[in-house]
């Protein structure tokens, strides 16, 4: 089978989870049309997860590809009005993870998200930027599997923390303390820099 790929995507961002409820339940009726309209949506942003967690582009390709297969496969088990956001971040956490067990995050990839690697007008600037990129990426790296992962489903992926609660397994408690203890950790570990190193 050929890989899908579409490029041309809207951001999911500017779909709202109620219009891709009314296309997955186009889907369980045998809806090709609406069926690549989800594929075309969520392609990117689940390469680019699952990217994060098997560490290689094209095996995370595989695994969506594989993740919409199921999809479509197992079109009449979904519940109507369901959100296809959550139905493939969880196929294909599940099969990115019996792939491979989470590895470490791409902070290079939050930190841009989070607008810490701006151009620089001067070379001391280029030198603190890199210096913040690498401490981000270390912050990032020492967190625990699972609050790193919370952390990069919710910046990075811009999932809600019941979303992250259905995808992961975990309580939304449980999802809103690993969140919450995630970002202290990297607060403190970049105090030096958002204090201009007067910490």
């Amino acid at each position: 089978m050929a890989k899908l790929r579409f490029v041309d995507a809207d951001p999911p961002q500017s779909r709202g989870d109620r219009h891709g409820a009314e296309l997955l339940d186009q889907v369980r009726v045998g809806d090709t049309g609406a069926y690549a309209q989800l594929v075309r949506i969520w392609w990117r942003p689940l390469v680019l997860y699952v990217a994060r967690i098997v560490d290689n582009l094209d095996v995370a390709e595989d695994i969506v590809q594989e993740a919409f297969v199921r999809l479509w496969e197992h079109r009449i088990d979904w519940r109507p009005a369901s959100s296809p956001r959550l139905i493939l971040y969880t196929i294909a956490r599940n099969l990115a993870l019996n792939h491979r067990n989470y590895g470490a995050a791409r902070a290079k990839r939050l930190a841009t998200k989070l607008g810490l690697q701006r151009s620089p007008v001067t070379p001391a600037q280029a030198l603190e930027g890199e210096e913040l990129r690498r401490a981000l990426e270390q912050a990032i790296s020492r967190l625990t599997p699972r609050r790193r992962e919370v952390l990069l489903l919710s910046r990075y992926d811009g999932l809600s923390r019941a979303e992250i609660s259905k995808v992961t397994k975990l309580s939304p408690q449980t999802v809103a303390n690993y969140l919450v203890t995630a970002l202290a950790e990297l607060r403190e570990a970049l105090r030096p820099f958002l204090t201009g190193g007067n910490a």
